[in-house]
């Protein structure tokens, strides 16, 4: 790769400009601090687990780590005694475990993360093919393309944000496929070589990493693709070390800066005094460095991307400002409710973990006034007829309305002087949002009541 000519200071014109009403605009372009992601390609047998060691071992900070995600049953743990780094080994290799083990990685400070191999994820137990596979089976069309890969394209890309967004350094192997061919050896005679023909691999996922390299069954590294000056693609590299490594990192570590981290935004976002509108310049900040598919650990300790995250604290933090009306708070629960997050842990008002859904109960029942609880208006039951409630229960005897609920359709429904009556205000309920548990109860009372329809005839 050719040497760019050194750039000026500025690259000409003012430098602040009025912002057009859009709000977009030019600015001076600044290299900033990097991390480094890199795809170690090659057969079985070409060294891209030792290779990938020794690059790991010269990027790697003064007191730092260095994390193996393995799926290649302890191979990385042979070199134990030439390396120093800590290991995950995985039972199953589905694109939501490797987000999994991204997030933990980073809640546990990994500088440099080694997936050895990217390949599982694709071609493994687990992998995409096989959810494709099975997904296609379970449909009624059997069409892959209408069913297992519109499922299963959306976890790809969800683990490739991940794996770009990791705020370390992230070196993936990828097995090639691989036949025998005759070449021509050292000594001008013919001998059969493994030779890698494809990735095992998701096509276009190379693209994705800055360097590229490929190994052969020599050990010599080509480099395919690569965005860092001081490593020429084409260039051949006879068993890189970890100096290799230190040259990546020196020059990755001289841009301009240090932004905050994935972590620092997760700890920011989990701040039970940041208010809605923090949130939102949060999610905005985050968004513009590319960062919203950071895999991440919620309070819960389960995967999510940080975007995900900064959405529901933000959630989270609109609730407990306490602006909204029982109404609006009522779409809410309904909204995260169809999204299947009612139990997602956000800080509560004093700052403990609640689930999104008691949250949004309780800050509703403050707001709604408590309802009347006369039930001596309500009418004798037919006989020979077991009542719902019988005459003088109290109405919380019979449980609780859902707080999210204005109208106490459970006492309208008792006053209701047919079954008619109550199938029409059971309608109703169901429409608001009411719990199952309250229909049945709105149902039990129906029981009791006689049909107009009935006494008519």
């Amino acid at each position: 790769m050719a040497f760019a000519n050194q750039a000026p200071a500025t690259a000409g014109g003012p430098t602040q400009h009025t912002l057009m009403d859009d709000e977009l605009d030019f600015e001076d372009a600044v290299r900033a601090a990097e991390k480094a992601r890199i795809a170690l390609t090659g057969p079985s047998g070409s060294g891209k687990t030792y290779t990938a060691l020794s690059l790991a071992t010269g990027m790697l900070p003064e007191g730092g780590t260095i994390g193996v995600i393995d799926t290649e049953r302890g191979s990385a743990s042979k070199y134990a005694g030439l390396f120093t780094f800590k290991t995950m080994k995985l039972p199953s290799y589905e694109p939501q475990a490797l987000i999994r083990a991204l997030a933990v990685a980073a809640s546990r400070g990994i500088d440099v993360v080694i997936i050895d191999s990217l390949t599982h994820f694709w071609s493994g137990r687990g992998g995409a093919l096989a959810q494709v596979d099975a997904k296609t089976q379970a449909s009624k069309s059997k069409n892959a393309f209408t069913s297992g890969w519109k499922d299963v394209t959306p976890l790809l890309l969800d683990m490739l944000d991940a794996i770009l967004a990791y705020p370390g350094h992230v070196i993936g192997t990828m097995r090639v496929k691989t036949e025998w061919v005759i070449q021509e050896n050292d000594r001008g005679k013919k001998e059969p070589t493994k030779m890698g023909t494809k990735l095992d691999q998701r096509d276009g996922m190379d693209y994705e990493f800055d360097l590229v390299g490929a190994l052969d069954q020599t050990h010599m590294l080509t480099i395919d693709k690569s965005r860092y000056p001081t490593i020429e693609v084409g260039s051949v590299h006879e068993r890189p070390d970890f100096s290799f490594g230190r040259t990546i990192a020196d020059w990755l570590d001289d841009g301009e800066g240090s932004a905050p981290s994935v972590l620092d935004y997760r700890t920011s976002a989990l701040d039970v005094t940041m208010s809605h509108q923090d949130l939102q310049r949060l999610f905005t900040e985050v968004e513009n460095r590319g960062l919203l598919g950071a895999a991440v650990l919620d309070l819960d300790r389960r995967a999510v991307s940080l975007g995900k995250l900064i959405k529901m604290m933000g959630v989270g933090a609109l609730v407990r400002g306490g602006t909204q009306s029982v109404q609006e708070l009522r779409k809410l629960y309904s909204n995260l409710e169809q999204g299947g997050r009612l139990q997602m842990l956000v800080p509560g008002m004093e700052g403990q973990p609640i689930a999104i859904g008691e949250l949004i109960k309780f800050t509703a029942a403050e707001k709604t006034p408590a309802a009347p609880k006369d039930e001596a208006s309500v009418p004798a039951q037919d006989a020979g007829k077991t009542p719902a409630v019988e005459d003088g229960q109290k109405a919380d005897e019979a449980g609780p309305p859902n707080p999210l609920q204005q109208r106490d359709y459970l006492h309208e429904a008792r006053q209701a002087a047919n079954v008619e009556a109550v199938r029409d205000i059971y309608r109703e309920a169901e429409q608001d949002g009411a719990v199952p548990d309250y229909l049945a109860q709105i149902a039990t009372v129906g029981q009791s009541k006689p049909s107009q329809e009935r006494n008519a005839a």
